[in-house]
This record gives C-alpha cells, sequence and structure tokens, in this order.
C-alpha cells in the first residue's frame, strides 16, 4: 500500500474501512447471481465471482494472521473454508491435479513440497 492509498484512509482508517466494508455487504446483497461482474479478466457472472472473492479474502486473512503470528487463535468461519477449500478443489481438477488433491485430502497421498493450485 502506497502513501497515498493511507493518506486516503483519513484521520480514522478504521472508520472508513467499516464504511467501505458497509457498501460492500450492500452491494452484495442487492446483486443478482447472475449479473456481470467485469474484472481483468473479462466478463464474469456475479455467482462465479463472489466465490473467488471468498477465496481470496479467506486465504489472505490466514496470511495476515500467520504474519502476526496469530494464526493458532484464529480461525475462519467453516462456510468460508469449505468454499474456499471447494473452489481451489475444483482449480485442481480443472488444472488435471485433482487427483492428487483428493489423495492428500482423504490421507491417501501427499502434495509435494510447494504445490499451489493458484
Amino acid at each position: 500500500m502506497c502513501s497515498s492509498d493511507l493518506a486516503a484512509l483519513g484521520d480514522q482508517p478504521a472508520h472508513h474501512v467499516h464504511d467501505l466494508a458497509q457498501d460492500a455487504i450492500s452491494a452484495v446483497l442487492g446483486a443478482s447471481l447472475a449479473d456481470l461482474v467485469t474484472s481483468a479478466a473479462g466478463g464474469i457472472r456475479f455467482g462465479h465471482w463472489l466465490p473467488t472473492r471468498i477465496f481470496e479474502l479467506g486465504v489472505h486473512t490466514l496470511d495476515i494472521a500467520g504474519a502476526l503470528g496469530r494464526m493458532g487463535e484464529f480461525l475462519l468461519p467453516d462456510a468460508v473454508i469449505a468454499d474456499a477449500a471447494a473452489l481451489a478443489a475444483r482449480v485442481a481438477a480443472a488444472t488435471g491435479r485433482g487427483q492428487n488433491v483428493l489423495l492428500a485430502l482423504t490421507g491417501r497421498g501427499h502434495l509435494p513440497d510447494g504445490f499451489s493450485v493458484v
């Protein structure tokens, strides 16, 4: 984050972030699954786009907890974990690595060091 981004948060950054979160919640609640969202990769239906945002927020929240040394104190909601893991499994399947993931998740195999679906 650059200094101009930080300055945009104003004197009370927590309040500004809270307001942004409220705006996001309102936008999500008012959206239809069929709405078209514009992304860097082109258009995508809201119903397909939202799980990618849940995935990103969940994974990056865990990144932050780990960087702060608080991973053991923090648990994502079960629904976030389930949705993010399901998306990761679908990506693995679509890229030909789904069987490896399934075997690892069921204790029948191991993923190599550095394995990632992203």
